[in-house]
């Protein structure tokens, strides 16, 4: 055994040492700073990816057969390289990349003799100006990537040797013009990238030399307008990126020319409206649209006429107050994504909307103001799978609002003003219609064979007490108990329930929800209002309160009937001692005999202060001007004290009468 096993020890090295022999007797070695194995496609491929190499390039010490040769750095550790005509012994190379690394210029003849080499990768260095003679002997070249570079100028005919070059991209470096004839003999063109370059304006003429050109991206360069010429130059144009720029309108015939066109992309710009037949009746073959981050205000009812493939539309972050269902109707057919997120649109006159197109599979109501949805808003909208609401201000979320979405995978709720949910609701996201358990990246590791729904919560100011958060904490320990179940790291992974934070209260305050002693957690702090979590968890923070406000109630009913008690014995006293010594009834015409009859008779006196203290508690009690009590609308203690007819002048002796 230990013979057989020393036997494969010295085949896996010879095969090793195998990977790293050139032909015949000579002997490459990996560079030690490398790494040699095979790429996906089975070639033999090189990485040098460590950084900080200041030598020059291991190239004599690669295998021959290298055909994949990467040299790159991580972000802030790059090489100080420079490049010339070392690659000529790789004979089979295939695919370059050298970036990250400093590269002030390419000098001449440095790719000579790879006729075989596909792909050059020259990202992230500092190339200021490239020429003709930088690409000679790249006949075979397919893709060529000079992206975050220092280039600031190309004169005519610098891609002249590359007759086989598809893809070409010159993003984020500084050229401020493209001048005629720089992409002559680029015939098979199909990829453009000129985005964050100053250009501020694009020559027709320059395009002359590439009409077959698919894609086109110019993002952020400074544009204001497209030439009307332009895009007749390139009527087979399918993919379109003009975002970022400072477009203040647009034609209703701009994309005339460009009936191929599949994607559009014009978010970013200053477009106020969208006119009529701007988008559908030129384009009718447009699948992607995008008008985020404008300042559109209004879309025209007729703006999308004839956009019958039309799948992606994306108005969000303008502002959009109202939207009209006649506007939304020529595409409702083929939308299935739709961002409305960052306008201030009506909860209803979104219900309306919503209405036009019930073929949607994702929709994006993020960061709109909203703290309810009206009932019904999602009905017949079964074919919905994510559902963005982030950044919005819920602080409840009523379970049948999702009844309608049966065939739901994603909800994001993330970064609203939720302190706890309700258990219908976890309900609701713990099963899917067709019974099986929820799940995800938010949520919990998903249960095996499980198809549920993922669902995002962050952000929220979670409220760790037994009200807000007990039905998301008993769903967890329904997670933890399921088979297979892994431990949660919230120092790596804070996308999963149990890495949630409470807000509040103070005393757990910052603590995940896996930390919490949950045998510990008050059932209600009442000291904050606002979100309810279950119907017993209402009825247990109801009924303290209403016990309370009994106990208050009765103390209060008590004190007023010992203050009746007090002034009718007090007017008792003073009238019986004003009749005594004064016969104040005599003078007093109309008051003797009723006088006599109240104070003479000690149970009627009882009879009538009951029925006063019946009175005052219902506040029905008041006075007469006469002094007599009578049973009309009012009033208060001190209101009848201060009745003047209730504070006559003082006795000789000092008592009130």
């Amino acid at each position: 055994m230990r013979v057989f096993s020393v036997l494969l020890v010295a085949l896996l090295h010879n095969a090793a040492l195998r990977e790293c022999y050139g032909s015949g007797n000579s002997v490459s070695t990996c560079p030690s700073m490398c790494v040699c194995t095979l790429d996906v496609s089975g070639r033999r491929q090189t990485t040098c990816d460590s950084g900080r190499m200041t030598l020059a390039i291991p190239a004599s010490s690669l295998n021959p057969e290298t055909e994949v040769l990467v040299i790159t750095a991580p972000e802030n550790e790059y090489n100080v390289l420079t490049i010339g005509p070392i690659f000529q012994s790789l004979k089979k190379l295939e695919e370059l990349t050298i970036s990250r690394s400093q590269v002030p210029a390419i000098g001449e003849h440095s790719f000579w003799g790879l006729k075989h080499l596909q792909k050059l990768d020259l990202t992230h260095n500092s190339i200021r100006q490239i020429t003709d003679k930088n690409f000679r002997g790249l006949v075979e070249l397919r893709s060529l990537h000079l992206d975050h570079n220092h280039i600031d100028s190309m004169p005519s005919n610098t891609f002249k040797h590359m007759v086989e070059l598809r893809a070409l991209t010159l993003s984020h470096n500084n050229i401020k013009e493209l001048v005629p004839r720089v992409f002559l003999l680029l015939n098979k063109l199909h990829h453009l990238d000129l985005s964050y370059n100053p250009l501020g304006e694009l020559y027709p003429e320059v395009f002359k030399d590439i009409m077959d050109l698919r894609e086109l991206r110019c993002r952020s360069c400074g544009l204001t307008n497209i030439n009307d010429h332009l895009y007749s130059l390139i009527p087979s144009l399918e993919v379109l990126d003009l975002s970022q720029n400072q477009f203040k309108y647009l034609r209703t015939d701009e994309f005339v020319e460009l009936r191929r066109l599949r994607e559009l992309n014009l978010s970013g710009n200053q477009l106020p409206v969208i006119l009529d037949k701007t988008f559908g009746a030129s384009t009718p073959n447009l699948k992607f649209l995008s008008l985020s981050r404008n300042r559109i205000a209004k879309i025209t009812n007729n703006a999308f006429v004839n956009a019958t493939n039309l799948q992606t539309l994306d108005v969000s972050y303008n502002k959009l107050s109202s939207l009209e269902a006649v506007s939304f109707e020529p595409i409702g057919e083929p939308l299935r994504t739709l961002n409305l997120s960052g306008n201030h649109i009506e909860q209803e006159n979104l219900k309306v909307v919503l209405q036009a197109v019930l073929k949607l599979r994702e929709l994006y109501l993020s960061n709109m103001s909203l703290t309810t949805l009206p009932l019904g808003v999602f009905v017949f909208h079964e074919h919905i799978r994510l559902l963005n609401l982030s950044y919005n201000q819920f602080q409840h979320f009523p379970a049948q609002l999702l009844s309608p979405l049966t065939k739901l995978k994603e909800l994001d709720l993330s970064n609203n003003k939720f302190r706890g949910l309700n258990d219908r609701l976890v309900d609701r996201l713990e099963h899917s219609e067709d019974g099986q358990g929820a799940g995800g990246e938010v949520m919990a590791v998903k249960a095996r064979g499980s198809e549920g729904i993922m669902v995002r919560l962050k952000g929220n100011p979670w409220q760790c007490d037994q009200c807000h958060i007990g039905p998301i904490l008993a769903w967890i320990s329904r997670f933890a108990k399921q088979e297979g179940r892994e431990e949660i790291d919230c120092d790596l992974d804070s996308n999963h329930i149990e890495c949630l934070r409470c807000a509040s209260p103070r005393a757990v305050a910052g603590m995940t929800l896996s930390s919490l002693d949950t045998g510990s957690l008050d059932w209600c702090n009442h000291g904050t209002s606002g979100d309810y979590t279950s119907d017993q968890s209402l009825v247990a923070g109801f009924l303290p309160r209403m016990g309370l406000l009994a106990a208050l109630g009765a103390t209060a009913l008590a004190v007023l009937l010992i203050l009746i008690v007090i002034i009718f014995l007090a007017l008792s006293h003073s009238r019986h001692a004003a009749h005594y010594y004064t016969r104040e009834d005599d003078r007093i015409p109309g008051t003797s005999a009723e006088n006599e009859a109240i104070f003479s008779n000690p149970d009627r006196l009882s009879e009538d202060i009951g029925k006063y203290a019946t009175m005052l508690s219902t506040g029905k009690l008041t006075t007469k001007s006469n002094g007599k009590v009578s049973f009309v609308t009012i009033a208060t203690i001190d209101e009848i004290t201060k009745d003047p007819e209730l504070q006559r002048t003082p006795l000789k002796n000092g008592v009130g009468s």
